[in-house]
């Protein structure tokens, strides 16, 4: 494969990802005002699980998204998600020990 389409395909996922973001961020923000739409605690419940379930589906696209920019940089997507976990138990430890008894999140 050569360079060129590589590097379009690596720029599709991004663009990919960058509007499963976006489609985060908007699910996030109907679930964080749910509570100001429905005094009915089950009816409450229901949309907010209805929203979770949709949240679901963005972020597994959002995965998707990026194990698509690791194929096409050529990286193991495993690797990467080894990575990233290693990379936030060191956050965490370093939050820790500069923050003790916060809660890191």
């Amino acid at each position: 494969m050569n360079k060129n389409c590589s590097m379009q395909r690596m720029i599709i996922r991004f663009v990919l990802l960058t509007q499963q973001l976006g489609g985060i961020s908007k699910c996030l923000l109907k679930l964080f005002r749910l509570q100001d739409r429905y005094c009915d605690p089950e009816a409450l419940e229901q949309q907010a699980l209805a929203l979770k379930l949709y949240l679901k589906c963005e972020l597994s696209d959002a995965i998707d998204a990026i194990a698509g920019m690791c194929e096409a940089l050529n990286l193991s997507f495993e690797e990467v998600v080894a990575l990233g976990r290693e990379r936030r138990n060191e956050k965490r430890r370093e939050f820790e020990a500069n923050y003790p008894g916060a809660e890191y999140f």
